[in-house]
C-alpha cells in the first residue's frame, strides 16, 4: 500500500536514530558492498539471518513478541531511515514511522537537503529498515543585481531593484513599467544591464489639454481632452464647442499644447424688440439673426395682438435694442383692456396689455413670451377670463440649482453646480461630473433634492510600497498604484526571483499605509537543521542498481524515469495542475465571501471550503495538488447544487403567481435572467452571476408577494369605493375638448384610486386577475344621449402603460363627444387628473393639433430646433404630386416656395429658409433609416448642426452615437438615390471603405454643405420611375424607391464624415474621395423630400406637403 507522508512530517521526524537503530546502520556501514548485496538477496528470498533480528521487521516482531507477555498487542508501525547519499558519503539522515502493514512508502521533494537534487523515484520506496537515497549537487547559479529607475520629464515615477542570472545580459522591461505609463521609445522593451542604476525613460498613456474658447478677449466655455500621449494633434470633431458659438477660423484639427485658447465667434446674435404704445411697454420678443448679418425683419405675426404699427419692418439695422412703436387697433370701439402681470415670489418678471376683441371671453396664456429662464406655474390653468383691469399669474423658474459637494474621509475634494427642472424632486449626478480619479461610493442617482448635497467619493487607487529585505540588504522594491479597494496584497507573483519569504505562511499581507517592509532569503541559503551523517564507514554504492536500498530512481523496466536530467520530474505536470487550481481560487473565495449571505452557512460548503488551501501550492506534493483538486471539484459542485435550489424556489413562487392570473410581465425578465444564470454551463460565470444577482434574487420574492398583496387589497364588493383618474397627452381647447386629430381611436391612461383616500392608487397592472377573470370589465360610451356602454376587448388594455385604447370611429365629422367611462357597475365615478374641477370630458378630432414643441423641450440646434411645420398648418403626407400640371407644381416648388422663410427655430426664433428645410428633411430621413436604436444609442445633446445654417445654406450636421450591435455599413447603411450616395456608398473606386462597427465604439457622422452659392435647389419628380442618379440618367437600382421619388440639384460641396473612436474612415464630397484622392464630378445629385405650403380652395385650410 502506498502512502503519501507530509513535508511537515519529515521535517518533524527525528534526526537521531534510536538505539536499535543505531546498530542496525553501524552494521550496515560496516559491511562490505558484496556483504550488503548478499544480505538483500537473502531477504529477498525470504532467507533472514536469524543472528541479527531488526527490531522492525515482521519476522523480528514475531521472535520478540513470542518472549513477551501475550496480552501485549502486536506493533501497529515500524521504522524506516532514509540516507541521503552523495559520493559514498552520506550527506544526512532522516528518520521516519510508517504503518507496519505498508510495503511502500513516499516522501517529499522537501526532504532532500537544500543545493541537491535526485534522480530517484520518490513516490514508490520499497521499505527496508534503511533506505539510501543518491543524491547530487545543484549547480551554482551566480546572480546579479538589477536597479531600474523609471523617469518621466526628470522625475522619478517607480524604482524596482531585482536579480537575474549572471548569463543575462538584456533586461526584459514589459513587466516593469508602471501603471499608466508606456516606454518613450516603445520600439526597444529591453536594456543592457550594468551595475549601475539603470535610468528607463517613460512617457504617460495620454495626455490632457485645456482648450479655453475665447471671443472678444473673453473666456466663453472650456473644454479638456485627453488624447494618446504620443499623438501630436487634435481632431477637431473631439471637441465640443460652446452652445452658440463657432469656430472663428475654420480648421479642422490643431497641434497639441497642454493649454490652449481657440479663438470662438457667436453664431448668432440676439435683438431685443421692445413693442411701446405710447409710454407703456404692450410687449417684448427676442430675435436671433447670423452673427454676421447686418439687418433683419419682423414677422407682422410678432407684433403683439390687438395692436399694429406703421414702423418699417422689413431690413432694420441691427442694433441690441430696438423699439417698435404700436397703436391699438380700433381702440375708440375697444375700451376693455387687460394687463396681465407674471410673478414669481412677488418679483414681476412680465407684463403684457390685451386689447379685447369682439366676442373674445377668454385668454390663452400659452401665447405670451415669458422672460427667459421662467415658465406658468404647473398649476395655472393655461385659459383664463378676460378681464378688465389686471391679473397676476404665477410663474417659477424652468430650472432649480443644487450644489453638489464631493467629500473624502471628511475633506472636500470638489464641488459643482447642477440645474435641474424645477419641478423634480430628485436629481442624478452625471458620471462624467464625478471628480477626475475618483468614483462615488454613496448614490448619485435619484438623490432626493436639496439646495445643497454631499457626495462621498474615493480615489481610484492608491500608492503601494513594498520592500523586500534580506537582513538589511534591499532585495526588491515597489512603488506602484493600486487599485484603491484593495484590502489585501498577494505576495505570490511579487516575491525577488531566486527568493522566498522568511516566513513562507505570509503568502498574502493586509494594505497598510506608507512602507511595507517584507523579510525574504535566498533558495540557496541552508536551512537551520545540519544533521551530522556518519562518514566513518563505506556506504551501499548508489550506483549499484540490484540493491533495492538504493534504486527507487528506476523504473519497473530497470530506465531511469528521467533522461533530460531534469532535477524535478514531472514538474511540468504539477505546474500545468498548480495553474488549473489558481485558476479556481478567485471563484473559491467568491463562495467563501459570500458563504453566510449567499450559501445559507450550508454546513457542507462549509466544511469543504476549510479543506482548500491556495497558500504556497509549489511545495505541495501530487497527492496534496489532486485533493485539492478533488476539494474544489466538490466545493463547486455543492455551490452549484445549493445555486439551481435558490432559483428553483423562486421560479416555483413565480409560476404559481403567473398561474393564479396576476400580472407577471413586470417579474419575467428578472425570472428569465435568473434561470439563464441556473442553466450556465461555465461555472465560473455561473458563481459570479448568481453573486452579482443575488440581491435580486433576494427581493424578487418579496416584491411577487407585495404586488399580490396590493393586487389582492383591491375588493370592489362596496360600490364607488374608487374613482378612476383619467390622463390625456392631447392638447385642450381651452376649457374645452382634446382633440385628438384625424383618428379612430384615443388613449388615455388610467389610474384606480380609493376615494376617501386617494394616496392609496393602483396602476392598470393591479386589475389584471379582476379583469381576466371576468369580476368586472372596462366599459366606456361617447354619447349624451342615453345608451348602453360598449365593453373593451383585452386588446385595448395595455397593462405596461396603465393606458386604455377607446374606439372613436362611431362619432363622425369634428362632433364633441362625451366620455363616460367605469369598472362595470362597481365603479362609476372618474375625473381627469389634469383638471380634477372639470365635471366632464369631451373628445374630438378637431383642428390637427399644433405639434410644435417648447423651447424648453427640445436641445439647440437639433434637428427639432428646426421644426418643419410652421403655426396653424397641418401636416399631410403624399406618395406623389397628384396636381394634374406636375410641371406647374414643380415650378412652383423650385420657385416661389424657395423665396423668403419656410420657418422659425423654436429657440431663438430665427428664420430659415426652405432649401435649409428640405436639407433638415434630408438629415431627419438620414438619421431615422440608418441609426436604429437596435444598433445605436444617440446622444441627443451631440446630435446637431455644429455649424447652423448661414445666409447662403452652408451648415455642418454631426450624429454621435455609440454602437449597441455589430453594424456593417455595407450591408445596413442604407442608400437613399441620388449620385451622391450611389458613388459614395457603392462605386468601387471613389467609394468608401465600408467598415464593421462593434458594440462599445464611438461613431461620428458628418454631413455638410461647403460654398454654396445661395442658389436654389432644381427639384424634379421622376413620374412613377425608380429613382435615378442625376436629372438626365436612369439609375442602376439598390436605392430607396418610391412611388414617385424626387431628386434635385445643388450647388456648393456637400460632405459626408464618418469617424470611429476619433479615427477619420470616411470624408467623400460631390468631388471625390478626400481620402483616397480619387476624384468625381458626378454626383451631384441628393434625394429629395419635398416640402409644399398650400391654401386649399382659398380658405383658411393651410397644409404642408410631404413628398
Amino acid at each position: 500500500m502506498k502512502k503519501s507522508l507530509k513535508a511537515a512530517l519529515i521535517i518533524a521526524a527525528t534526526l537521531t536514530t534510536t538505539t536499535a537503530i543505531g546498530t542496525t546502520v553501524a552494521i550496515l556501514l560496516a559491511k562490505s558492498k558484496n556483504q550488503a548485496k548478499n544480505e538483500k538477496e537473502k531477504t529477498d528470498n525470504k532467507a533472514v539471518d536469524d543472528s541479527i533480528i531488526n527490531p522492525v521487521d515482521k519476522k523480528g516482531e514475531q521472535n520478540l513478541n513470542s518472549n513477551k507477555n501475550p496480552k501485549e498487542k502486536t506493533p501497529t508501525d515500524k521504522n524506516v531511515q532514509i540516507n541521503f547519499v552523495f559520493e559514498n558519503e552520506v550527506i544526512s539522515s532522516v528518520n521516519l514511522t510508517i504503518p507496519s502493514s505498508d510495503e511502500f512508502f513516499s516522501l517529499d521533494q522537501e526532504a532532500i537537503p537544500t543545493g541537491y537534487f535526485t534522480n530517484d523515484n520518490l513516490s514508490q520506496i520499497t521499505y527496508h529498515e534503511v533506505v539510501n537515497i543518491s543524491i547530487s549537487k545543484i549547480p551554482n547559479k551566480k546572480f546579479k543585481t538589477v536597479n531600474l529607475e523609471f523617469r518621466y520629464s526628470n522625475q522619478v515615477i517607480k524604482t524596482e531593484t531585482f536579480d537575474v542570472e549572471n548569463s543575462i545580459e538584456r533586461i526584459l522591461l514589459d513587466n516593469h513599467i508602471p501603471s499608466g505609463y508606456q516606454l518613450l521609445d516603445e520600439n526597444n522593451n529591453s536594456v543592457n544591464y550594468t551595475a549601475e542604476k539603470i535610468i528607463v525613460e517613460i512617457v504617460p498613456l495620454t495626455k490632457k489639454s485645456l482648450i479655453s474658447f475665447v471671443y472678444d478677449a473673453n473666456v466663453v466655455g472650456n473644454f479638456e481632452i485627453e488624447i494618446p500621449f504620443k499623438k501630436d494633434s487634435i481632431d477637431l470633431s473631439l471637441i465640443t464647442l460652446p452652445n452658440g458659438y463657432r469656430l472663428k477660423n475654420e480648421i479642422t484639427s490643431f497641434t497639441y499644447q497642454p493649454q490652449l485658447n481657440l479663438e470662438v465667434a457667436p453664431i448668432n446674435k440676439q435683438i431685443v424688440v421692445n413693442f411701446k404704445n405710447g409710454d407703456l411697454k404692450v410687449g417684448e420678443i427676442v430675435i436671433s439673426i447670423p452673427f454676421e448679418n447686418t439687418t433683419f425683419t419682423i414677422d407682422q405675426n410678432q407684433i403683439p395682438e390687438g395692436y399694429q404699427t406703421n414702423d418699417s419692418l422689413i431690413d432694420i439695422l441691427y442694433a441690441q435694442t430696438i423699439e417698435i412703436r404700436v397703436n391699438s387697433i380700433s381702440r375708440e370701439t375697444q375700451d376693455e383692456i387687460m394687463q396681465i402681470h407674471f410673478v414669481y415670489q412677488n418679483e414681476l418678471i412680465n407684463k403684457f396689455e390685451i386689447i379685447k376683441k369682439p366676442n373674445q371671453s377668454d385668454v390663452d396664456l400659452n401665447n405670451f413670451v415669458l422672460k427667459e429662464g421662467y415658465q406658468i406655474n404647473r398649476n395655472q390653468a393655461r385659459n383664463i377670463p378676460f378681464t378688465n383691469g389686471t391679473v397676476q399669474i404665477n410663474v417659477v423658474p424652468l430650472t432649480k440649482n443644487a450644489i453638489i459637494v464631493f467629500e473624502h474621509q471628511g475633506q472636500k475634494i470638489s464641488q459643482i453646480s447642477l440645474n435641474i427642472d424645477y419641478y423634480d424632486n430628485k436629481l442624478t449626478i452625471p458620471q462624467d461630473q464625478i471628480p477626475q480619479n475618483y468614483k462615488a461610493v454613496s448614490t448619485i442617482t435619484d438623490i432626493p433634492y436639496a439646495s445643497t448635497l454631499t457626495v462621498q467619493v474615493n480615489p481610484l487607487t492608491k500608492k503601494l510600497i513594498i520592500k523586500f529585505m534580506d537582513e538589511n540588504n534591499l532585495i526588491k522594491e515597489i512603488n506602484e498604484d493600486i487599485n484603491y479597494e484593495m484590502s489585501t496584497i498577494n505576495l505570490t507573483n511579487l516575491i525577488p526571483e531566486n527568493y522566498k519569504l522568511k516566513d513562507e505562511s505570509q503568502t498574502s499581507i493586509p494594505y497598510q499605509n506608507g512602507e511595507i517592509i517584507i523579510e525574504v532569503v535566498s533558495k540557496d541559503a541552508r536551512p537551520d537543521k545540519n544533521p551530522e551523517a556518519p562518514k566513518e564507514k563505506e556506504t551501499n554504492d548508489p550506483s549499484n542498481s540490484g540493491d533495492s536500498s538504493v534504486s527507487p530512481a528506476t523504473n519497473d523496466d530497470n530506465q531511469p524515469t528521467s533522461d533530460s536530467g531534469d532535477p524535478n520530474p514531472g514538474a511540468n505536470n504539477s505546474q500545468a495542475k498548480i495553474q488549473e487550481i489558481r485558476n479556481w481560487e478567485s471563484t473559491i473565495l467568491s463562495v467563501k465571501n459570500n458563504l453566510a449571505s449567499h450559501f445559507d452557512n450550508n454546513e457542507a460548503l462549509k466544511n469543504s471550503l476549510e479543506n482548500i488551501d491556495f497558500n504556497n501550492l509549489e511545495s505541495k506534493s501530487e497527492d496534496d495538488l489532486n485533493l485539492i483538486k478533488a476539494k474544489i471539484d466538490e466545493t463547486i459542485a455543492k455551490a452549484n447544487s445549493i445555486i439551481d435550489q435558490k432559483i428553483n424556489d423562486v421560479n416555483t413562487k413565480y409560476e404559481t403567481f403567473k398561474d393564479d392570473d396576476y400580472y407577471f410581465k413586470d417579474f419575467e425578465g428578472s425570472i428569465n435572467s435568473l434561470l439563464s444564470i441556473k442553466n450556465q454551463t461555465d461555472f465560473k460565470v455561473k458563481i459570479n452571476d448568481f453573486n452579482t444577482n443575488y440581491n435580486t434574487l433576494l427581493q424578487l420574492p418579496n416584491k411577487i408577494n407585495e404586488f399580490k398583496t396590493n393586487s389582492d387589497s383591491i375588493t370592489l364588493d362596496v360600490r364607488d369605493k374608487y374613482k378612476l383618474y383619467l390622463k390625456f397627452s392631447y392638447p385642450k381647447e381651452g376649457s374645452g375638448s382634446y382633440l385628438i386629430g384625424n383618428q379612430n381611436s384615443f388613449e388615455v391612461k388610467v389610474t384606480l384610486k380609493e376615494a376617501s383616500n386617494p394616496q392609496n392608487s393602483y396602476e392598470l397592472k393591479y386589475l389584471y386577475k379582476l379583469l381576466k377573470t371576468n369580476q368586472t370589465a372596462f366599459e366606456y360610451k361617447l354619447t349624451r344621449i342615453p345608451r348602453s356602454f360598449s365593453s373593451l376587448v383585452a386588446s385595448n388594455i395595455n397593462y405596461e402603460t396603465s393606458a386604455l385604447t377607446i374606439p372613436f370611429d362611431s362619432v363622425s365629422g369634428n362632433d364633441d363627444a362625451p366620455l363616460k367611462l367605469r369598472l362595470k357597475t362597481q365603479v362609476t365615478d372618474f375625473k381627469d387628473e389634469t383638471y380634477p374641477d372639470s365635471s366632464n370630458i369631451f373628445i374630438r378630432r378637431g383642428e390637427m393639433p399644433d405639434l410644435t414643441p417648447s423651447a424648453n423641450s427640445i436641445v439647440t440646434n437639433s434637428l427639432d430646433d428646426y421644426w418643419l411645420f410652421p403655426r396653424r398648418y397641418k401636416i399631410q403626407f403624399r406618395k406623389e404630386i397628384i396636381d394634374f400640371n406636375k410641371t406647374a407644381v414643380q415650378t412652383r416648388i423650385n420657385n416661389e416656395q424657395q423665396q423668403g422663410a419656410w420657418n422659425n427655430k423654436i429657440s431663438d426664433n430665427t428664420p430659415f429658409s426652405y432649401k435649409d428645410a428640405v436639407f433638415v428633411t434630408l438629415m431627419k430621413v438620414i438619421l431615422e433609416s440608418n441609426f436604429s436604436s437596435e444598433y445605436f444609442t444617440i446622444d441627443p445633446n451631440q446630435t446637431i448642426f455644429t455649424k447652423p445654417f448661414d445666409s447662403k445654406g452652408n451648415f455642418e450636421f454631426q450624429i454621435k452615437a455609440t454602437v449597441q450591435k455589430e453594424y456593417d455599413t455595407r450591408t445596413k447603411f442604407n442608400n437613399l438615390g441620388g449620385s451622391f450616395f450611389d458613388f459614395s456608398l457603392i462605386d468601387k473606386n471613389i467609394g468608401v471603405k465600408h467598415q464593421i462597427l462593434q458594440p462599445g465604439q464611438q461613431v461620428v457622422m458628418t454631413f455638410s454643405l461647403e460654398n454654396s452659392l445661395n442658389e436654389s435647389i432644381t427639384i424634379a419628380n421622376n413620374k412613377g420611375e425608380i429613382l435615378r442618379a442625376t436629372l438626365t440618367e436612369t439609375f442602376k437600382g439598390e436605392n430607396l424607391s418610391g412611388r414617385n421619388p424626387i431628386v434635385g440639384e445643388f450647388s456648393g460641396l456637400f460632405r459626408m464624415k464618418l469617424s470611429v473612436d476619433g479615427q477619420l474612415v470616411w470624408n467623400t464630397t460631390t468631388a471625390g474621395n478626400d481620402i483616397t484622392g480619387q476624384r468625381s464630378n458626378q454626383s451631384r445629385t441628393l434625394p429629395i423630400f419635398a416640402l409644399q405650403k398650400i391654401k386649399i380652395n382659398e380658405i383658411p385650410e393651410l397644409k404642408v406637403l410631404v413628398y
